[in-house]
Order: structure tokens, then C-alpha cells, then sequence
């Protein structure tokens, strides 16, 4: 195996690595975006429209969304704080959220994973690289 196969074997397997490492950054940030403790699903029960005052004498109307939820078998009903329109929710619709165990009224909801679909493409290059590298690096050893 000539020096620039080998070298090209070894590039390859270290930017596969370097692409593991991303696709591993980017789940545990994804994870640390959940700042409470408790995790339950929500479900929406009604939108209400209410005027979210003037901006340029214009007055804005979004819809808010109320949740209701349990935990430890006792039923929370709240509204959410920040409203859209056209909303971003339906009733019925089930929401996943986090809340304070010390205090249940205090809640989030969890945010749509943003970094799923690139954590899922730095695995898939980062093993493709690893494999095509190691396979160079085994197809090509015994003749160096």
C-alpha cells in the first residue's frame, strides 16, 4: 500500500470520528434544552384569542393556547403565555411539556428537536467514513 492510501485511510477515519463526536454534541444538546424535571404530555383543550396590544397602530390577536395535564393524579389547567396566529396548535392536540415537581404550575413546553435530523446525518457520514477507512486501511495493509 502506497503512503497516500494509508494517510487517505487514516483522514478518512478521523473525520468519521469527528462526525460521531458532532452527531453525540448535538443529542446531548438537544437534551439540555429540557430545563425542568418533570416530563408529561398536555393536551389542548380550548384557544382563546386575545389582543397582544398595538405595534405600529396596529393591534395583534393570537391565539393561546389553554393545556390541561396531570400530575401525581391531580388535574393543571393553564394557559400558555406566548400566542401566534395563525395558531400553532389545535384542540385535542397532545403537547409534550415539562414542569417543576416542587411547584406543577410551572411549566414549558418542550421544544421541537431542531438538531435530530443533523445528528442524524453526522451518525450515518460518521460511520460510513469510520467503515470506508477501515476498509482501506484493512483491503490495502498487506502491501505497505
Amino acid at each position: 500500500m502506497n503512503l497516500s492510501l494509508w494517510n487517505f485511510s487514516l483522514v478518512l477515519i478521523c473525520i468519521g470520528l469527528i462526525c460521531l463526536a458532532g452527531g453525540l454534541a448535538l443529542s446531548w444538546l438537544n437534551r439540555t434544552r429540557q430545563p425542568l424535571d418533570g416530563v408529561t404530555t398536555a393536551r389542548v383543550v380550548d384557544l382563546v384569542l386575545r389582543e397582544d396590544g398595538e405595534q405600529n397602530g396596529i393591534y395583534r390577536n393570537r391565539y393561546h393556547a389553554v393545556l390541561e395535564y396531570y400530575v401525581n393524579g391531580l388535574l393543571y389547567k393553564k394557559e400558555l403565555e406566548s400566542g401566534s396566529y395563525p395558531s400553532r396548535y389545535h384542540v385535542s392536540q397532545n403537547v409534550p411539556i415539562c414542569y417543576d415537581p416542587s411547584d406543577p404550575e410551572r411549566f414549558r413546553v418542550i421544544p421541537q428537536d431542531r438538531y435530530g435530523p443533523w445528528s442524524a446525518l453526522l451518525y450515518t457520514l460518521g460511520v460510513i467514513l469510520v467503515v470506508a477507512g477501515v476498509f482501506l486501511l484493512i483491503r490495502f495493509a498487506h502491501r505497505y
